[in-house]
């Protein structure tokens, strides 16, 4: 309810206009807001109704970072985005990261440029942790890592191309040992397969 303004300074009563024009920049808010003839004062519908469902996490990320809190927790922070919007987020984030902590959880593969370390969990147990690029490694070349098997954490780890089909129905992959070929499971039971 209420307005992007009201949502992006919830909890946040000392917020000035120049914290929030930057942390809707920075998320994206601002692309939709300039456009719309009320601005900032758009109003947003019970639960954000009037708002897309990246309309939405873009408010929640902007009232994250206008806080400019020195740790940043994202869960699935371009989860309802499009490729456009994710790749500005990816941009901006980049350029305000830098000395905070970012706890970043996420099963797209894109959003791995923003971390340093990975730490896999696979049904609630950590199963790899470590420097990005060592943990990538190990799951591209199908090691084993605590008891698991690399190709099967690399499914939900790293392969995710946007790019395939859209999101609904959730899809889910894995790689095939002898081959190249990478299968998809769409929920609704077809199996797709493509190089």
């Amino acid at each position: 309810y209420g307005t992007v303004r009201d949502n992006l300074t919830m909890g946040i009563p000392h917020a000035d206009d120049e914290h929030i024009v930057r942390a809707a920049d920075l998320a994206g808010v601002a692309d939709f807001v300039n456009r719309h003839p009320l601005g900032f004062d758009m109003p947003v519908g019970e639960h954000g109704s009037m708002l897309s469902g990246g309309q939405r996490q873009a408010v929640a990320l902007a009232r994250a970072l206008v806080q400019d809190a020195p740790i940043l927790l994202l869960d699935e922070p371009t989860g309802s985005m499009d490729n456009s919007s994710e790749e500005h987020i990816k941009r901006e984030l980049a350029g305000v990261i830098g000395g905070k902590t970012l706890v970043l959880i996420t099963h797209r593969a894109s959003l791995l440029d923003l971390v340093d370390r990975i730490i896999v969990v696979d049904t609630g147990r950590v199963v790899a942790d470590g420097p990005k690029e060592e943990v990538l490694a190990r799951l591209r070349q199908g090691v084993a890592i605590r008891g698991h098997t690399a190709r099967a954490l690399e499914a939900s780890a790293i392969a995710e191309p946007d790019w395939l089909w859209p999101r609904d129905p959730p899809i889910r992959f894995r790689k095939n040992v002898p081959d190249s070929w990478l299968r998809i499971t769409i929920d609704e039971g077809r199996n797709r397969q493509v190089r």
